[in-house]
């Protein structure tokens, strides 16, 4: 069985929304990490919670999840992220295949996402990111983990590097999801429109 490691990306400032953590934004009476954590509950693997360089008391988790801050200064963002659980799993030597990374403002993010994925790939391919209608989401990918194992280590020489420019170094398959959905399952929370917009569609879901 291959081995996932689900990481969220919550170490965002929010600062579009005034300033505040996403994690811990309510949607109803379920907060965005709960509303993405639940979508990948019942699969097996390493689940990270990705904080920046906030304090790990600022999160509400539960003893599932691991919360890890940036090793990174000169990187910041989604990359930094992902980096950051590169470096906490080499650091405990723990055996991983891929590396799932979801923001936590992605309430619809499909549950099936790293199941269909790993169908896809075959040794040509480092990275699977999802798109809907032709936009693709760097934060939404299954990445291989040996592609990918020595990223901190060169990021560190690097600067204002981003997630999205960082595919270019890689070889990249586009997981069209427009195939399987009439919503975009991609749909990120970034101003308080995007807010009341989730949560319409979110009553719209269970109503229907």
């Amino acid at each position: 069985m291959q081995k996932i490691a689900f990481t969220i990306l919550a170490g965002g400032n929010g600062e579009r929304l005034g300033g505040t953590i996403k994690a811990n934004i309510k949607v109803g009476d379920t907060s965005l990490f709960n509303l993405v954590a639940n979508n990948i509950k019942e699969q097996e693997g390493l689940k990270l919670l990705s904080i920046g360089f906030h304090d790990k008391d600022q999160f509400s988790y539960n003893k599932d999840w691991t919360a890890i801050n940036d090793i990174s200064t000169n990187i910041r963002g989604p990359l930094a992220g992902l980096i950051s659980a590169i470096d906490y799993i080499k650091d405990n030597n723990l055996k991983i295949d891929y590396i799932l990374t979801l923001p936590v403002d992605n309430p619809f993010f499909p549950k099936d996402f790293s199941e269909k994925a790993l169908k896809l790939f075959n040794e040509n391919i480092d990275v699977i990111v999802a798109s809907y209608e032709g936009q693709i989401y760097p934060t939404n990918a299954l990445w291989r983990f040996s592609a990918i194992s020595d990223l901190p280590s060169y990021l560190q020489q690097k600067e204002n590097l981003g997630i999205r420019k960082l595919l270019d170094n890689y070889s990249m398959f586009e997981f069209k999801l427009d195939e399987f959905f009439d919503k975009n399952p991609c749909q990120n929370i970034n101003t308080k429109q995007d807010l009341l917009n989730c949560s319409r569609r979110m009553d719209n879901s269970y109503k229907n």
